[in-house]
């Protein structure tokens, strides 16, 4: 295997980690600020103005959130595919990758 291809598969997997990551991060915190706004909205059971304004900011953020895995994976996972296809040599991917450095990944 040559350097190059070395470099290339720790890029690819750097990035895949970093991916993963990422995702679990934003999983977390969705997770944490739900089960505070459960919490809170069972305190303030008599106050039905704050169970609903929080629930309205928990579904702004849940959506945000969404929104951010989305297209992480739009931008990084097809990219990801095309370089291990094409060290595979399973296709020649190199047309793609101006593509992908100017219009997908930025």
């Amino acid at each position: 295997m040559t350097p190059q291809m070395l470099f290339t598969w720790f890029c690819i997997l750097q990035n895949s980690i970093c991916f993963v990551f990422i995702t679990v991060s934003y999983l977390l915190i969705y997770l944490i600020v739900d089960r505070s706004s459960r919490r809170v909205s069972q305190a303030s059971r008599r106050v039905a103005t704050v169970a609903k304004s929080g629930r309205s900011k928990n579904t702004a953020l849940n959506t945000k959130i969404s929104l951010m895995i989305a297209t992480d994976f739009i931008c990084w996972i097809p990219f990801m595919v095309v370089c291990v296809l094409h060290f595979c040599e399973v296709m020649d991917a190199e047309f793609l990758y101006a593509f992908f450095s100017m219009i997908i990944l930025p």
